[in-house]
């Protein structure tokens, strides 16, 4: 996985578009939980996988992040039905199709 997140790096702006793209696709209610212009929620995207894939060999060095990611998550609105989606919006396919 940190192998090919380095590959994936380079083009990372074009596979938070293409995520997004899918996410809104297969769940568009979602959309409304998300501000207008994405670029930046792209960034946050990006920056918390890059932390989560360079971590992977210490995972607890970023269970507080993630802790504190899913509590910001609440605060919007998000529920647990939310995440079925996300989890099914091909990000990595995206990633590696063309990497």
């Amino acid at each position: 996985m940190q192998d090919t997140f380095k590959k994936v790096a380079p083009i990372a702006p074009q596979a938070a578009d293409l995520f997004y793209g899918r996410l809104f696709e297969i769940a568009p209610d979602v959309r409304a939980l998300f501000p207008a212009d994405l670029a930046e929620q792209k960034k946050k995207l990006i920056a918390m996988l890059a932390t989560a894939v360079n971590n992977l060999h210490q995972v607890g060095s970023i269970v507080p992040a993630v802790q504190d990611l899913g509590r910001r998550h609440v605060g919007y609105g998000v529920t647990a039905a939310h995440y079925k989606p996300v989890g099914d919006a091909p990000f990595l396919d995206a990633w590696t199709c063309d990497v």
